[in-house]
């Protein structure tokens, strides 16, 4: 069990951000990007190691954009999610231990991946 700490004490989240390496990727589209994906890099997105967002326009110079060509809209996140997980294989595989994949609009930060992912080594075969 983890202490309780004040809400501005980052101690322990930037430990395990040091001995745990997340990649997350945040799948968005190009109407959100001013809206939710700016708060999402200023928020829970700083615990990220490498911080992505898939989106199909490269418009916002602040993001780290992964762009996608896809068309926009539900009917295309099937082909928009498989070519992310390509890009992030063929860039991105050493990067990372963990590979954490969210959309904009979930509060991830609210249950921080680094506590749970922390707690479990990177190789199947070595799990605590």
């Amino acid at each position: 069990m983890l202490p309780v700490l004040a809400a501005d004490d980052d101690t322990i989240a930037e430990a395990l951000r040091r001995n745990v390496r997340v990649l997350c990727w945040v799948m968005t589209q190009p109407e959100n990007h001013m809206s939710r994906a700016v708060h999402v890099q200023a928020t829970w997105g700083r615990r990220c190691n490498v911080l992505l967002f898939v989106t199909e326009k490269d418009d916002v110079g602040a993001l780290s954009i992964m762009r996608v060509d896809v068309a926009t809209g539900r009917e295309h996140l099937t082909a928009k999610t498989m070519s992310a997980f390509d890009h992030v294989y063929e860039h991105h595989r050493h990067e990372a231990d963990w590979f954490l994949k969210v959309c904009h609009s979930r509060l991830e930060g609210q249950v921080n991946p680094f506590t749970f992912k922390g707690n479990y080594s990177a190789t199947w075969n070595n799990m605590k």
